[in-house]
């Protein structure tokens, strides 16, 4: 378990993949996609529980948006596995409900990865005031949803 990082060029890398235009920053334990606020203090400030964390905006609806528009589950695999520090294993979204029964994100990503997937049901991120080194609650009584990849046929 370590804290993101991305002090040291060496460590964190930025990479337009995202089509619509919205940066990727790939770090050593974790992959941001886009550059807002809350989410870049995500993945600066979240500590990291031996999964892969991959920090996006998801909105109400379990999806992920972006400024420039929404992201697909396969563009946050994309993201994922230009990664050169994720080497595979298991991933944690904290991406806000995206491990809702009407998004379906953790799954697809899970499928797509072939690795178990953690994903909020609710809104989970980190508190601006506290700083490095914290555990995403998910907020309004929801839970660490975990998706296995399920094989098709």
């Amino acid at each position: 378990m370590g804290l993101i990082s991305c002090t040291d060029v060496t460590d964190c890398m930025e990479d337009n993949a995202i089509p619509a235009g919205d940066p990727v920053t790939h770090g050593p334990t974790a992959t941001l996609t886009g550059s807002d606020g809350p989410d870049t203090r995500n993945f600066q400030n979240v500590l990291n529980a031996g999964e892969h964390d991959v920090v996006a905006h998801g909105g109400r609806s379990g999806f992920v948006e972006m400024p420039h528009g929404g992201v697909t589950a396969d563009q946050l695999v994309d993201a994922v596995r230009n990664n050169p520090h994720c080497t595979g294993g298991p991933l944690r979204l904290v991406v806000c409900r995206s491990g809702s029964d009407a998004a379906w994100t953790a799954q697809r990503i899970a499928n797509e990865l072939g690795t178990t997937v953690r994903a909020p049901t609710d809104r989970a991120g980190t508190n601006p005031l506290v700083g490095p080194g914290q555990v995403p609650p998910v907020d309004n009584g929801g839970y660490w949803r975990v998706f296995l990849p399920m094989l098709e046929g």
